[in-house]
């Protein structure tokens, strides 16, 4: 497959449980197409949709914003400033 909308539009269509989980869809374009040294297994969508990794982030970034357990990476800590300080302007009374 040539683009990553090939390779999207294969999964998608291969496995109809991947249109509702953005979560399934991007570990089973990682399964199959990432260049992965070690194949991840296949993983039932009723085990995958039991996972909430949006749930973590958000526990992330509540921790962060505690001023916690910060990054640690400079070129993450620099994005996350530049995106906060994007939101801050746009939205001025949050």
């Amino acid at each position: 497959m040539r683009t990553l909308i090939d390779q999207i539009t294969d999964i998608l269509e291969r496995f109809p449980a991947t249109r509702n989980n953005d979560t399934y869809l991007w570990l089973m374009h990682t399964r199959e197409y990432g260049k992965l040294s070690v194949k991840i297994p296949y993983i039932p969508w009723e085990e995958i949709k039991t996972l909430k990794p949006e749930s973590v982030s958000r526990a992330r970034r509540l921790i962060n914003a505690a001023g916690n357990l910060m990054a640690t990476d400079p070129e993450v800590i620099a994005a996350r400033s530049k995106n906060s300080e994007a939101y801050r302007r746009a939205m001025p009374r949050i």
